[in-house]
């Protein structure tokens, strides 16, 4: 019986090869799960753009969520997230944060949770929605924290997944400038996303279903904007690093549920500090 199977370097390599398809910084060509629209933004005296998906259910139950994406991510993956939700009545919402995804990325405006939020805001007066619940993953989990703070009578309910933000970092590791930032992301090669991932998010065991969450990192690492787009990176590190969220939990008003893995080791500057 012949066996057409791939022998397993050509296999290696092809998937290898598809996961560093080059992408440039608007990810044109590279498909979401559910039809992307964008909005107009201005901010610090820039017109941008902001993409998102709005995904509404066939049999509603007159509810939306929030879906906020992590650092390393976009709106794309949270797909089987929006199934589950849409299927169960809800409206979804899922952005791209300016800086990501689809969305413009500036370098000359400071980012800040605070002007994420409002841009989120924005987004949910263009479509109408006054009230939604708010999920945060990694990232996503400090700017939901921070839209909850800043707009408590929108927020429903708050879920942070896996959030970062429950630390303040800057009180055990140095400060690194932007320049800094940018020097260790242009150093990247694409096989660092994998290895980077495996080891922050799954504790060093890698599925074959976690595949997809390389393809824009390592298509932007191999794309023509990279250099543009290592210092959007950097200043968003810097925004996560300087503007820690956990000292105000207390002032949250919302019902918030926490849903932490053991495995996520997520730790910006962890190669800098003390070992204690």
């Amino acid at each position: 019986m012949l066996d057409f199977r791939l022998p397993p370097l050509l296999l290696l390599l092809a998937t290898v090869a598809a996961a560093q398809t080059p992408l440039d910084d608007r990810l044109v060509g590279y498909d979401y799960p559910y039809p992307v629209e964008t909005i107009a933004v201005e901010t610090q005296g820039l017109d941008l753009e902001m993409a998102y998906m709005d995904v509404r259910p066939e049999a509603p139950n007159g509810r939306a969520v929030v879906l906020l994406h992590g650092k390393n991510f976009s709106g794309a993956y949270w797909a089987d997230t929006v199934g589950r939700l849409t299927a169960a009545g809800f409206r979804a919402i899922v952005p791209d944060q300016i800086g990501f995804g689809k969305s413009s990325k500036p370098t000359d405006v400071q980012y800040s949770f605070h002007a994420l939020a409002t841009h989120t805001a924005a987004l949910l007066d263009t479509l109408g929605v006054d009230r939604a619940a708010v999920v945060g993953h990694s990232m996503g989990g400090m700017l939901a924290t921070r839209f909850a703070l800043m707009y408590p009578e929108r927020t429903e309910r708050l879920a942070l997944v896996n959030p970062i933000g429950l630390e303040d970092w800057k009180r055990a590791a140095p400060y690194l400038p932007v320049d800094g930032w940018v020097a260790q992301e242009l150093a990247k090669e694409p096989a660092d996303v994998q290895a980077y991932m495996r080891d922050a998010y799954f504790g060093g065991a890698w599925r074959e279903a976690y595949d997809p969450l390389l393809e824009i990192q390592q298509g932007w690492i191999a794309g023509p904007d990279w250099p543009r787009l290592a210092r959007v990176s950097a200043l968003t590190y810097d925004m996560i690093f300087t503007q820690p969220v956990v000292y105000e939990f207390g002032d949250v008003a919302a019902p918030t549920l926490l849903v932490i893995g053991q495995r996520d080791r997520t730790a910006l500057r962890r190669d800098a500090a003390p070992p204690a």
